[in-house]
């Protein structure tokens, strides 16, 4: 069950050119549904020969467009192609939490009487 939900919304075309968003598909990932071990990295567990990193997953989305993922997708932007001629991205994010999520992780929920803008 998703404890943390994020929603991407592309104001402007995301592209590969211009830093579209990167996802591990869960297939690949064995920590997605059956969590990771609290030591370790995460992606050492998925990328351990270079055919792995034929499975990303670029997404481009279209001005007005969004994804949601939850606070498991490993996701990324990239810096675009430098030899592009296309403008920036512009994005917005908004991300959703239980109650109980992170409060001994590190993270702190969110208050409901607060918007959190970054």
């Amino acid at each position: 069950m998703a404890k943390y939900v994020t929603l991407w919304a592309a104001l402007t075309d995301a592209t590969p050119d211009n830093s579209c968003l990167h996802f591990v598909p869960k297939s690949i990932d064995p920590g997605y549904s059956a969590g990771d071990p609290e030591e370790g990295d995460p992606l050492l567990r998925i990328f351990q020969d270079k055919a792995a990193y034929q499975k990303i997953r670029s997404v481009p989305v279209a001005a007005g467009g969004c994804t949601f993922h939850t606070h498991r997708t490993i996701h990324w932007g990239s810096a675009g192609r430098s030899s592009a001629a296309v403008p920036p991205r512009v994005a917005l994010s908004f991300g959703a939490s239980d109650g109980a999520f992170g409060r001994n992780g590190g993270w702190e929920s969110f208050d409901s009487q607060r918007l959190v803008l970054s």
